[in-house]
């Protein structure tokens, strides 16, 4: 498998990979099929120890298993994130925002009502790294701050 690895904006090497992974599993709640095992050794038949699903050792070839979507560098798949967020009708207002120096501006806000109070919450990315910027947006709202990330996602030595 091939790892992506940037810099991010401290100059500290980043497996973005990883960041697919938790998104996958964390935001968009896929399970990436990671821990398998042949159900018996004449069958080719593997299962995930994590959900049980089963498939076919082509199958799972061709279906990617142990691999997340490239979240956070294609488009088309923060996209799909973006769409999930948008989908959930937990958010009032979803705005991306870019300036001449190609800095995305991602700002959700969460309105929850509890009780009869209405509760909001802002979260406010900024990245020069569009599908970045919206997976961590969507870790976010699960919990895990952009801090959190950038210190998982650093290369340790």
């Amino acid at each position: 498998m091939m790892v992506f690895q940037y810099l991010n904006q401290t100059g500290s090497m980043m497996n973005y990979r990883l960041l697919d992974k938790l998104v996958a599993e964390k935001f968009m709640e896929l399970c990436i099929h990671e821990n398998t095992e042949y159900i018996n050794n004449e069958s080719m038949v593997l299962q995930c120890l994590n959900c049980h699903e089963q498939a076919s050792q082509t199958a799972v070839i061709m279906a990617g298993w142990g691999n997340a979507l490239s979240y956070s560098t294609d488009m088309n798949y923060a996209w799909e994130v973006f769409e999930e967020l948008r989908n959930s009708g937990k958010y009032c207002c979803l705005t991306i925002k870019s300036d001449y120096n190609y800095v995305y501006d991602v700002d959700l806000i969460l309105s929850e009502l509890l009780g009869n109070i209405l509760h909001k919450r802002t979260i406010h990315i900024t990245n020069e790294n569009l599908p970045f910027a919206i997976c961590l947006a969507a870790l976010d709202t699960v919990g895990i701050n952009q801090e959190e990330v950038y210190k998982l996602l650093e290369e340790k030595d």
